[in-house]
C-alpha cells in the first residue's frame, strides 16, 4: 500500500490531536474533574500536532513524548511556531510520571485549563500553517 501524501497524512495527525484535545475537555467536564487524564489527553493533543506540523513539511519524526524536542524541530522550520508552541511545554510530564499512581500532585482545574487551551491553540495553529482546518467531528461527537 503505497504510504500518503505528507499533508493527506498530516490531517489525519491532526484530527487525532482534535479528538484528544476533546476527550480531555470531556474529562475536564466530570464530576469531580479527572485532571491527571485530562492532562495527558492535552499533552497527546500537543504531540500529535506537533508530529502533524513535521509530516506536513516532509519530516520524520522521533519516536518521543518530548515536547520541548518536537518543538525545536518544528521551529526550525518555521520560527513563528515557537510562541503556540511554548506554553505546551509544562504537558511534557503527563505523558509518563504523571500517568502512574504515586505522582506529584495535581493542579487544580483552574491551572490545568491554560495547558489544555495552549494545546487546542497549537492544534489550530498547526492546522493553519499545513494550509487548512481539521475535520469536524461527526453529528454528536460534539
Amino acid at each position: 500500500m503505497p504510504r500518503p501524501k505528507p499533508r493527506e497524512e498530516a490531517r489525519v495527525w491532526l484530527e487525532f490531536a482534535a479528538d484528544d484535545y476533546r476527550a480531555a475537555c470531556g474529562l475536564m467536564a466530570m464530576s469531580p474533574p479527572a485532571i491527571r487524564q485530562a492532562l495527558v489527553q492535552g499533552q497527546q493533543a500537543a504531540e500529535k500536532a506537533l508530529k502533524a506540523f513535521l509530516i506536513g513539511n516532509g519530516q520524520f519524526y522521533p519516536l518521543t513524548h518530548d515536547l520541548e524536542r518536537l518543538r525545536e524541530l518544528c521551529v526550525a522550520i518555521d520560527a513563528t511556531l515557537d510562541a503556540v508552541a511554548r506554553p505546551c511545554l509544562d504537558l511534557t510530564q503527563f505523558a509518563s510520571l504523571m500517568r502512574y499512581p504515586g505522582c506529584p500532585d495535581l493542579p487544580e482545574p483552574e491551572f490545568a485549563w491554560p495547558w489544555l487551551h495552549a494545546a487546542e491553540a497549537l492544534v489550530a495553529a498547526v492546522a493553519e500553517r499545513l494550509g487548512g482546518a481539521i475535520q469536524e467531528p461527526a453529528a454528536g461527537m460534539k
